[in-house]
């Protein structure tokens, strides 16, 4: 059972992200989820 995923990857600093606010955070956060949610079924 997996309990604990870690990503590593760009800082905010290289994709240009200023903050939780950035409209680009949720992009990146939902797809990243939509990924992950596709490979564990």
């Amino acid at each position: 059972m997996l309990t604990r995923l870690w990503l590593t990857g760009y800082r905010s600093w290289e994709l240009s992200t200023h903050g939780e606010d950035d409209p680009k955070i949720t992009v990146i956060k939902y797809s990243l989820k939509k990924c992950l949610d596709s490979t564990s079924g």
